[in-house]
């Protein structure tokens, strides 16, 4: 059976995105309290770095966010979508966002105005880590 375009559009975008390495940082941004219940789409050839106009996703499934680390440009907003049946947060490891909290099947949203590196665990599960780099 054939893959569906779809399909090998996300992929292609985990598979590159599995590449990018992490790093440390403590920029402050600020984040929206509340989730959002915005769709995210993927292209299929993704390029390395995220740009702003392009939505950035980030996976929340078997305990563990996918990507690991994502790499975007300033001004990008990232949305993370919860594929887990328990509910999990994204809490900067340094305060330099506020925490959003996904319940299972939602979605929540950061913004990310400037440049740095943006390390994060799951608030109610600590063992769950991952990090935003925003390039300029």
């Amino acid at each position: 059976h054939p893959i569906p375009e779809r399909r090998w559009a996300a992929v292609a975008l985990a598979a590159l995105a599995l590449a990018v390495l992490a790093a440390c940082g403590s920029d402050r941004v600020a984040a929206p309290a509340s989730a959002t219940a915005a769709a995210t789409t993927t292209a299929a050839a993704a390029p390395a770095v995220v740009p702003a106009t392009t939505p950035a996703a980030v996976r929340i499934v078997d305990f563990a966010f996918a990507p690991g680390t994502l790499t975007v440009t300033a001004g990008s907003t990232v949305t993370w979508t919860n594929a887990d049946g328990f509910a999990h947060t994204v809490r900067s490891t340094d305060g330099a966002f506020d925490e959003v909290r996904t319940d299972a099947g939602a979605t929540a949203s950061i913004t990310f105005p400037r440049a740095g590196t943006f390390a994060y665990v799951c608030g109610i599960h600590n063992s769950m880590t991952g990090s935003v780099v925003v390039e300029a």
